[in-house]
């Protein structure tokens, strides 16, 4: 009894939590990235709806074709106004808009960066991207006060 084998000893405590602390504070800081991410979609989604919007209103305003172009650069400004200012990310972001005669519609792609580092090469394959289409339908008030 007397020559027992001590296994607890001093300082492996230590060893243990200097192996594992990286590891918590990695998972830490990808759960805060990963908010800061969506935080930015959501406010990327609001920017794209709310620019279809503006953009059906002024072609149901607007009647005839030759208002396309303005629309659609009027809809590219209204979504870079929506987002500017307001992403806590660093964003590369491009927005291509359409419409037909009875719809419009735009499609944003874009990608989050990455902090450069040790890691870089992994969190740039991860899914730190968007493509979001958003369309809005063009009213006819004329039929309605008629």
């Amino acid at each position: 009894m007397r020559f027992r084998k001590n296994i607890y000893k001093n300082g492996v405590m230590t060893l243990e939590l200097s192996l594992l602390m990286p590891v918590i504070l990695a998972v830490i800081i990808l759960i805060i990235f990963t908010g800061y991410f969506y935080h930015d979609k959501c406010i990327i989604e609001r920017g794209a709806y709310s620019a279809c919007i503006k953009g059906a209103e002024y072609l149901s305003q607007q009647k005839g074709s030759e208002h396309t172009a303005d629309a659609e650069s009027m809809m590219r400004e209204a979504f870079y106004n929506e987002t500017d200012n307001r992403l806590t990310g660093k964003w590369t972001l491009s927005a291509t808009v359409s419409n037909t005669d009875d719809e419009v519609s735009i499609n944003v792609t874009g990608n989050m960066s990455c902090m450069n580092g040790i890691f870089t090469r992994y969190l740039s394959m991860a899914a730190f991207s968007v493509d979001i289409n958003e369309s809005a339908v063009i009213p006819d008030y004329g039929e309605l006060y008629k």
